[in-house]
């Protein structure tokens, strides 16, 4: 009988572990689905020296969060304009070693996105999300990344339609 804990340990190890904590919050006075127009800016980050990625790898997952937020907004009914937006969205998506040590390519890791929406003139926030994530490096990191910005922006109002 002792055959089957070892199984499950090693089929874990195997396959990785993986959580996403997500959760957000909305200023009680912003009325975002009456806002019908966003811009993107991505919070000016670099890999630290803890980081398992290449700076290659860094700049990928920035723009595959930013294809996301995208995506997201736009089903959603906004529509993403660069010139006087409604509403600005700003994020950060990092991923670094949970335990401290240098990468290997094999030990945990544990990710953060935060997405916060602003009010372009102002400057006060109207919504953040934010959503952390640990898994092993035997997971797909971009389908994680994925889950993470969908549970993040799943709280997100949709626009009104006007």
């Amino acid at each position: 009988m002792r055959v089957r804990p070892v199984a499950c340990v090693l089929l874990l190890a195997f396959v990785g572990c993986e959580t996403v904590d997500a959760d957000w919050d909305l200023d009680s006075q912003a009325d975002l689905a009456s806002r019908s127009t966003f811009a993107l800016e991505a919070v000016a980050t670099e890999p630290t020296a803890l980081s398992t990625a290449s700076p290659e790898d860094w700049a990928r997952r920035q723009n595959r969060v930013r294809i996301l937020i995208l995506s997201d907004l736009t089903a959603k009914g906004y529509r993403h304009h660069r010139g006087s937006p409604d509403f600005v969205v700003r994020y950060v998506a990092g991923v670094e070693r949970s335990d401290g040590a240098r990468s290997d390519g094999d030990g945990p890791l544990a990710g953060e996105i935060d997405i916060h929406a602003i009010d372009p003139t102002s400057g006060r926030w109207l919504w953040h999300g934010w959503a952390t994530e640990t898994w092993t490096a035997r997971l797909d990191r971009d389908t994680q990344v994925r889950k993470a910005v969908t549970k993040i922006l799943s709280k997100f109002p949709p626009a009104s339609g006007d």
